[in-house]
């Protein structure tokens, strides 16, 4: 294979039909949260996808100034094209349907879900499908994404880790992050905790497939230690139990109290959490729980 060839070959790797759907999309608005709108995602992180995009391919489909968004002449030619792909996708797609419209579905959850906005999301899908029967199944931190685009749950309750080509990721929850810590640590006693502060520490090892390394930062990826942790709600006591540490998102604090640990505020990326959903499945129910989650993102 030539240099050229395998350029070509690593760019297609990296872009997947949704990003190319969001392009599509702004060529269409010629506006930044008017398209992201349309995608159920605020303007900020659906922006870093065109750019993200623009980057993988070596150049730019949009021209964009204070006023206006336009797009460029390269942007035209790979767009049009793009638009074929699409529609040739969506064509395959609707000759081999994942499900018909449904009077029952299954909903993934990792961990606490979406905190305090359950009532809010169940209000609002009671309401618009008064009949529909609902299935429980509790996610672990490596299959969370697996088990949605499997089909093995029709929505997933998940955390947001960035682009996961055939799932759409609707965020509508975000909060810090704390560092998990037995009750007699020094650490304990902390108002917050920087890097520095933990970058010594022994952590308790997480299940997740490979997901959370980015998130989690490279104290956690060189300082875990031990068996590891599948389930959300069993960090605390895995802390109890070894005396490591462990990172989790703040409502933990809440949802999974302990009295031989203290949750401390720690440096570092949000926990976001999203509702999933297949790309490709656009059954009634399924782009109603898109609305809902979006409604709620704004809320």
């Amino acid at each position: 294979m030539g240099a050229m060839e395998g350029a070509a070959e690593n760019v297609a790797h990296r872009v997947n039909i949704r990003t190319v759907r969001f392009a599509l999309t702004l060529a269409e608005e010629l506006h930044f949260g008017r398209a992201a709108q349309r995608h159920y995602i605020a303007a900020q992180p659906f922006g870093r996808i065109i750019q993200g995009l623009e980057s993988d391919l070596g150049y730019r489909l949009f021209d964009r100034t204070s006023r206006r968004v336009s797009l460029t002449p390269r942007g035209l030619v790979f767009l049009d094209r793009a638009q074929q792909v699409v529609d040739a996708f969506d064509r395959l797609i609707l000759s081999h349907p994942i499900g018909t419209s449904a009077e029952h579905l299954t909903f993934g959850v990792l961990g606490f879900g979406i905190s305090t906005l359950w009532a809010d999301f169940k209000d609002g899908l009671s309401a618009a499908i008064p009949d529909l029967a609902i299935s429980f199944a509790d996610l672990t931190l490596s299959e969370q994404y697996d088990a949605v685009l499997s089909g093995a749950v029709d929505v997933g309750f998940v955390q947001e880790l960035g682009l996961v080509d055939g799932i759409d990721l609707i965020p509508v929850t975000a909060g810090p992050r704390v560092a998990v810590v037995p009750k007699q640590s020094e650490m304990a006693g902390a108002t917050w905790l920087s890097v520095a502060d933990i970058a010594e520490s022994e952590f308790v090892d997480l299940d997740t497939g490979g997901l959370l390394e980015e998130w989690a930062g490279p104290a956690w990826v060189n300082g875990r230690r031990g068996d590891r942790v599948r389930y959300p709600a069993a960090i605390p006591s895995a802390v109890a139990l070894t005396g490591r540490i462990a990172l989790h998102a703040a409502p933990a604090a809440s949802y999974y109290p302990h009295p031989q640990v203290s949750f401390v505020p720690l440096e570092g990326p949000d926990c976001t959490i999203a509702v999933a959903v297949r790309s490709n499945d656009r059954r009634p129910e399924t782009d109603l729980i898109r609305r809902i989650a979006g409604a709620l993102l704004s809320t």
